[in-house]
């Protein structure tokens, strides 16, 4: 992803592309994970800035990420191997 303001989603780990997705360190960078059912996101991240967990679904996080800020956990839950972060969280859940 290119310099600038970079946002990606996905809804199921269908939608997941293989190997590492890296975002330009210059810019806001976000990535949304979101849909109503269990997934994993298989896949590392690097350069992102914040990562926000929506719908009522789980993802677990089973490679690399690699945030400058934060997650948000605005529903749902969230499901991490290495919880070495900061989470707020809005009524939601997270387990490690």
């Amino acid at each position: 992803m290119g310099a600038g303001t970079n946002t990606i989603g996905f809804g199921s780990s269908a939608a997941l592309p293989t190997g590492t997705l890296t975002a330009d360190a210059a810019g806001l960078n976000t990535i949304n994970l979101f849909g109503s059912a269990a997934d994993t996101l298989n896949i590392a991240v690097t350069n992102f800035d914040v990562m926000n967990k929506d719908g009522t679904g789980s993802w677990a996080l089973t490679q690399a990420v690699s945030l400058a800020d934060r997650i948000n956990i605005n529903a749902g839950t969230l499901i991490v191997d290495d919880a070495d972060f900061v989470v707020e969280t809005r009524s939601s859940t997270m387990r490690h």
